[in-house]
């Protein structure tokens, strides 16, 4: 009897440790990792600002930059985790991705390594079977920037939902010279025409995408108040999404 218990419980130590890709997907689901960066599988479809967004959700996370993933260890870059088998990509600071699995040989290969550091499919939301992993880090940026919170709230944001975002945080929303420093948002620019608002005057905001050229613009001087700022329909635009808070 003594000698079947411990066959069962070494069959069920084996079923618990093996690696089980079904359950790493649809949800996102965490591969604990309390000694360095976490990884989670997030979704197919996701982008480079989703899975910043993504990781920033936690608090105090981020995506981790290439030198956490895959540190230099005798002058040969070496993967922190075990690799996943195939083709796998997953977002790093600075809009680069760099491969996890085996499909180049060996991981630690960066995207701007032989192409750009952006693909168009880190940009958009079409699903591929080779992005859906993302891991986070703990941000060290609060402690540069202790007065100011970056988040994603979703494409249904409007001027009212970011300022109440910010006060359910016992924050406000930042006016216009706490998100734009000399000209660039403190947290990076965002690709394409994105806008958040602003404190200090209502439903005005603010460009942190590279859309025409226009960084750190504010709306109203130029193209007046947006009705879309104001919309209570719940519809969804591609433009809006991210909330930047100050205490």
């Amino acid at each position: 009897m003594q000698l079947e218990k411990g066959l069962l419980l070494l069959i069920g130590c084996m079923v618990v440790s093996g690696w089980n890709a079904a359950s790493e997907q649809s949800t996102a689901s965490q591969q604990k990792d309390d000694s360095g960066p976490r990884r989670y599988y997030y979704t197919s479809s996701l982008y480079w600002d989703s899975a910043e967004g993504f990781c920033d959700s936690f608090g105090h996370q981020t995506l981790c930059t290439f030198d956490q993933l895959c540190p230099k260890i005798n002058g040969a870059r070496q993967f922190i985790h075990d690799v996943i088998p195939g083709d796998h990509w997953v977002p790093v600071k600075d809009r680069d991705w760099v491969e996890i699995g085996d499909y180049h040989s060996a991981p630690c290969f960066l995207h701007s390594w032989r192409w750009s550091p952006n693909p168009a499919w880190g940009e958009n939301t079409v699903s591929y079977a080779f992005k859906g992993y993302v891991y986070c880090c703990k941000d060290t940026s609060p402690d540069q920037l202790p007065a100011v919170s970056y988040r994603y709230i979703g494409k249904t944001a409007t001027y009212e939902s970011s300022k109440d975002h910010c006060r359910q945080q016992k924050r406000r929303l930042c006016n216009s010279s706490e998100i734009c420093v000399k000209s660039k948002p403190v947290y990076g620019i965002a690709k394409g025409n994105q806008w958040v608002a602003i404190y200090g005057q209502f439903n005005e905001w603010i460009q942190i995408g590279n859309a025409y050229e226009h960084t750190c613009f504010h709306h109203g001087p130029r193209f007046g108040q947006p009705t879309w700022g104001t919309r209570t329909d719940g519809s969804d635009i591609n433009w809006v999404g991210y909330v930047y808070c100050c205490k």
